[in-house]
């Protein structure tokens, strides 16, 4: 009887086309999203191409400054591993393999939620030799400030308002229209005709004639709300990028699959409840307003509200305190240091003997560690716990740079904390509202999944730190040694590479949101068919 019924469906769509052009014309839209998507994609492959090929050009000029070292001190016959001029210290390779933009890849699905907010920050971080003119400087020793400051924005500010016309968008907002436009009178139209009487006379029960008539149209919105648009950027992703990313396009299916089945839970329940098909219809956009605008909105409000962003003019203006103290400190430091080489090697303009001498001495007399000067035996005793008794002039010069960095770390760091803090409460209290939206849910899960969320672009920070807490201890090391680099060494000089994270972490993460969103679909179930179970054919 089940098969009879659907075939009867069948018909009667194939008589009245309406259905069928509304799949059309939101496959139409799918596909036009995901065309969409991809404007940022080639953009986005190029700036990283470069960037990578960048990298590569300063570390093969800095390797071949560093066998020209080789090269000339094997020729003096000097068995020293230390350097006697400033072109053989570490100090000038660090500078050499400096400047050059980290670039996030584009998400595995990115195309798919170019509106997410994570995606819509800076993609790129700048690592810089250090200078001293930046109150936006992207880093402070090995914490990133560039989601903070941003170099440049990335749209134009109208666009950055309204957003993207991208498929989360479309699934968002426009897939429950389509599940409703399908269904939303599929039982009181056969009430208020009068023909339901009729069927159910019929040795045929009520809930055989619901998955009857709810099955055509569930069938039709999973193969072009879900299905088709979830193959569409699989394919195209990979044609354009060459990287599979199957497992996220089925996520993808799945969540898309999930919120479909929720609105279908609605119009079940609406159906069960609704004495004509007009109040059913007011019923649905009511339900609508509620869980994808009025809910979703209020939880913003709501987190903003009780744990208000830090101010970004307020963190400016501590950075730019920080910075200038730090370096009034290094100035003191360097004074100091060339001071006492001016008093053992007094200078004489334009001897060029003289020079050489006054340079040598910088690189290679010992001088005692300033113990008075707190960014000097800080920035040591964060590192190994062990303040030197003496240094030479140019290791000391070197390390006032790095010890500067910390001091401003630790001045901003409580500061940071606070920032982050705020911002973890937010979303402790949206994913708190996100229960009872099915739209919040699978915004969460769509962002895992696509790889636009929050934890990819803050694993992407965390590598560039650790990154440059990496190549950072290689170079500061030798200098504290006061050794060359040889080839050999600068080789293990780390080059960044953004690891991208599997798929199944990612599909850990939007585990908790799909779950949920498969509980309310089934909660919402149970209660149609229970509300069926006193359903009136009449009247």
């Amino acid at each position: 009887m089940l098969k009879t019924i659907v075939n009867n469906e069948r018909r009667i769509l194939k008589s009245e086309p309406g259905a069928l052009i509304l799949a059309a014309l939101y496959l139409l839209l799918a596909g036009l999203a995901v065309f969409n998507g991809y404007g940022d994609l080639h953009p986005r492959q190029e700036e990283l191409a470069e960037s990578l090929a960048a990298q590569e050009k300063l570390f093969a000029e800095a390797r071949t400054k560093v066998e020209e070292v080789e090269r000339k001190v094997a020729a003096e016959n000097n068995g020293s591993a230390k350097f006697e001029t400033f072109e053989e210290s570490p100090w000038e390779i660090q500078g050499d393999v400096s400047d050059f933009k980290a670039v996030l890849p584009f998400a595995p699905l990115g195309t798919a939620a170019q509106n997410l907010s994570p995606a819509r920050q800076p993609q790129s971080l700048t690592f810089k030799k250090y200078r001293d003119d930046s109150p936006t400087f992207p880093t402070v020793a090995d914490k990133s400030l560039g989601g903070v400051f941003p170099e440049e924005l990335i749209s134009n500010p109208l666009e950055r308002l309204i957003g993207r016309f991208d498929l989360l968008f479309l699934t968002l907002f426009g897939l429950p229209f389509f599940v409703f436009a399908l269904s939303y009178n599929f039982l009181t139209a056969e009430k208020e005709a009068g023909t339901l009487p009729l069927i159910l006379s019929q040795p045929v029960p009520l809930p055989t004639i619901i998955a009857g008539k709810i099955l055509l149209p569930a069938a039709l919105v999973f193969l072009c709300g879900a299905l088709l648009p979830g193959i569409a950027l699989w394919i195209s992703h990979f044609a354009l990028t060459g990287q599979n990313s199957f497992g996220r396009a089925a996520l993808w299916i799945l969540a898309t699959t999930l919120y479909a089945a929720f609105w279908f839970s609605v119009v079940l329940l609406v159906n069960a409840r609704a004495k004509t098909a007009a109040q059913g219809a007011l019923a649905l956009a009511a339900i609508w307003t509620l869980l994808v605008l009025f809910v979703p909105a209020t939880a913003n409000l709501l987190a903003q509200s009780i744990f208000p962003a830090f101010s970004g003019i307020a963190f400016a203006d501590a950075e730019r305190a920080a910075r200038l103290n730090g370096n009034a400190g290094v100035d003191r430091i360097y004074r100091e240091l060339f001071a006492e080489l001016d008093r053992r090697y007094p200078r004489i303009t334009g001897d060029a003997e003289n020079q050489k001498v006054r340079e040598k001495a910088r690189m290679t007399e010992a001088v005692p560690v300033p113990t008075d000067n707190d960014l000097l035996v800080k920035f040591f005793a964060s590192k190994n716990d062990l303040i030197p008794s003496s240094l030479t002039i140019n290791q000391l010069v070197y390390f006032g740079t790095p010890a500067r960095e910390v001091y401003i770390e630790n001045r901003l760091s409580p500061l940071l904390a606070e920032m982050n803090y705020r911002k973890h409460s937010q979303q402790i209290v949206i994913n708190g509202f996100s229960l009872f939206s099915p739209s919040m849910l699978l915004r969460r899960a769509a962002g895992e999944i696509t790889g636009t969320g929050e934890a990819r672009h803050t694993d992407f920070v965390e590598q560039f730190d650790d990154y440059v807490r990496r190549r950072n201890q290689i170079f500061q090391e030798k200098m504290l040694n006061n050794e060359r680099l040889s080839a050999a060494e600068f080789d293990g000089v780390p080059k960044f590479n953004y690891r991208e994270e599997s798929t199944a972490k990612a599909a850990q993460r939007a585990a908790l949101p799909l779950t949920t969103l498969l509980l309310l679909t089934v909660l919402c179930g149970f209660l149609a068919f229970r509300s069926y179970r006193q359903y009136k054919v009449a009247g």
